[in-house]
């Protein structure tokens, strides 16, 4: 079994995407997937918000119905803020086990992570794949992208 692990990190002022990518290293099937977020940020504001996700295609597909390639998604943003509070509200993680996807050598999947806010917002997001080597599904074509 193969363990691979992805991570990236965003600083945004505004509205800020970033993109990591691995190629897949042999055929196989995803047996398992964790993704998950930290969030750091100065100076809090309401609707301040971090996304995450890993999908086989290569845009974000955070709001989008029926995306297909999508394999995980997680995101929170600030839901309350005052002088001696901070609420976020959202899921800092997602894990997906036992599923079984299968995967072709030399097949992209990319790790997005998308910042948005008033000020200065640090994300990073951290996805491991866990992939039993050896399926041979062919060089066929097998996204539905």
């Amino acid at each position: 079994m193969s363990i691979i692990k992805m991570s990236i990190t965003t600083g945004a002022t505004a509205t800020t995407v970033a993109t990591a990518s691995i190629d897949v290293p042999a055929d196989g099937t995803i047996r398992a997937i964790t993704l998950g977020m930290s969030f750091q940020d100065a100076t809090p504001a309401i609707s301040d918000a971090l996304s995450a996700e890993l999908t086989f295609l290569s845009t974000p597909q955070f709001l989008t119905n029926d995306a297909r390639g999508s394999l995980c998604q997680t995101g929170f943003n600030v839901a309350f803020q005052d002088a001696a509070r901070l609420v976020l509200q959202g899921v800092p993680f997602c894990v997906l086990t036992p599923i079984a996807v299968a995967v072709a050598a030399g097949e992209r999947i990319f790790l997005h992570i998308q910042a948005s806010g008033a000020d200065d917002i640090d994300g990073t997001a951290t996805a491991y794949l866990f992939i039993d080597d050896g399926l041979d599904v062919g060089r066929a074509q097998i996204r539905r992208r």
